[in-house]
């Protein structure tokens, strides 16, 4: 008997941030336009540049009266940005007779730290580069459309816990389609910002784990999302056990020098952390007493326990 043939699993497309970026962008509206073009948006273009490879500027954006702007984003340190930029310049200088204001917008989680400028002999460039955590994310997030909503969270002082919160009570009240691909955007755009494992906690107890689960696009944010999680509970369990340990082995060396532990020592050494442990040990090597070692109470300073004198004779 032959077995039914498997078909194949589906592969999770990949997600192109800057073409999610490019995406939130265009429909982001007015309050972010604002930062970026002078004049007000007639179109935006979709320009591919003929070559060997494919080449297309993140966001052309034609305003009103004709001027250029050309957005790119980056989402790390690119010591080569500039010239990148150059060639951009001149393949759109080529294909529309027009010369473009060109911004870099940096997305990353590090600080910037590339530059803008080519200085060299006989050639000088320069775009502008902006870190998109230098604008301000109370009107994004004000807005009521949702693109800008995510992007507000990329900017200064944007990612919080409660506009993480805030956003995905947004995207619940939308439907169909439009809720499927916002909470798409809205997973990559937070994941430059906070763990995965922090957004999955969030949209699960907003009511969307089976919607990020079972999205294939999603559904390798929700495994790292959970990996994160059981990393973070083996480090914390790997830290509470290297704790215990500590402890235990201060506790029986501080009882063979001081004898038996009042009950205030104990209770610090059950809370204390391994660093604190480590010190203590380091003080236990020269301490008389046990309040030199450990952290006495300020309520009621208890009687100083000083080291035992060792039995040198038997007792009569």
């Amino acid at each position: 008997m032959t077995k039914p043939r498997q078909q194949p699993r589906a592969k999770a497309p990949r997600i192109n941030s800057d073409a999610v970026l490019k995406e939130l962008f265009q429909a982001a509206g007015s309050p972010l336009w604002r930062v970026f073009v002078k004049r007000g948006v007639k179109s935006f273009l979709n320009i591919e540049f003929a070559s060997t490879k494919t080449r297309r500027a993140d966001l052309l954006i034609e305003e009103v009266d004709g001027a250029l702007t050309h957005l790119e984003f980056q989402g790390s340190n690119d010591a080569k940005m500039p010239w990148r930029e150059l060639e951009y310049y001149a393949l759109i200088f080529q294909q529309t007779g027009r010369i473009p204001r060109q911004i870099v917008v940096y997305i990353g989680r590090g600080k910037l730290r590339m530059s803008a400028r080519i200085a060299q002999p006989k050639l000088k460039f320069e775009c502008i580069l902006l870190d998109i955590r230098s604008l301000d994310a109370a009107p994004l997030i004000a807005s009521d459309e949702i693109e800008a909503n995510i992007i507000g969270f990329l900017c200064g002082n944007g990612a919080t816990r409660a506009n993480l919160r805030r956003i995905l009570r947004n995207i619940c009240r939308l439907a169909g389609a439009r809720r499927r691909d916002a909470l798409t955007q809205w997973a990559l755009v937070a994941g430059l910002r906070v763990k995965g494992e922090v957004f999955i906690k969030e949209a699960t107890e907003m009511g969307l784990e089976a919607e990020i689960k079972n999205n294939l696009v999603l559904s390798g944010f929700y495994k790292r999302g959970h990996a994160e999680g059981r990393q973070e509970g083996r480090q914390e369990g790997r830290q509470e056990g290297r704790q215990e340990e500590g402890a235990n082995i201060l506790r029986l060396q501080l009882q063979t020098k001081f004898g038996r532990l009042p009950q205030w020592a104990l209770a610090y050494l059950q809370t204390a952390q391994t660093s604190e442990l480590e010190a203590a040990s380091l003080r236990l090597l020269t301490a008389a007493t046990l309040e030199e070692v450990l952290p006495a109470p300020t309520n009621g300073a208890p009687k100083k326990t000083r080291r035992r004198k060792p039995v040198t004779g038997a007792a009569r």
